[in-house]
């Protein structure tokens, strides 16, 4: 008996079509990885980034300062002590806060914003030398009203003062 020959399976002709539409697809596929992998790669390095930024900009704690209230004669009439504690409470929102952002700004406007001492929000930017400045409206004492035995300042407004 004859031995049967085999036969090569037959080969489908190619659809162009499809070929291209996966083509694109592949294409399409490689740039989603890779744009994924390019936005992990650069997130993963901000940090790093803003990490020297804040050892550039502010080598161990910022410099905080903000513009007192001077009286007619130019003498600045808030007690040392509430310049100290003015200063802690900056000192301290600035900490921790990314360098390339205004995060820190923000918090020092807030903090000193809510001891009352101020007209709403102080302005609060980063100076040339790196240096964290704040201005603002101070709310200025106008009497002292006794209630008991201590004394509170009021402003203008008749708000209380955060100082007795």
């Amino acid at each position: 008996m004859p031995k049967k020959k085999r036969s090569k399976p037959r080969k489908s002709p190619r659809d162009p079509d499809r070929a291209a539409r996966n083509r694109r697809t592949a294409i399409a596929v490689l740039l989603v990885v890779g744009g994924v992998a390019s936005f992990v790669g650069a997130s993963a390095g901000l940090d790093a980034v803003n990490d020297r930024a804040v050892r550039e900009l502010t080598p161990g704690d910022p410099v905080v300062a903000i513009a007192w209230p001077r009286d007619e004669r130019g003498q600045v009439w808030l007690p040392m002590l509430e310049r100290e504690r003015l200063s802690a409470l900056m000192l301290q929102a600035a900490s921790g806060g990314r360098a390339l952002s205004g995060e820190p700004l923000a918090e020092i406007g807030r903090v000193l914003a809510g001891t009352g001492w101020f007209d709403g929000t102080p302005v609060v930017r980063w100076t040339a030398e790196g240096q964290i400045h704040a201005e603002g409206r101070f709310r200025a004492p106008a009497a002292a009203v006794r209630t008991g035995p201590r004394e509170h300042l009021i402003d203008y407004q008749g708000r209380v003062l955060p100082l007795d």
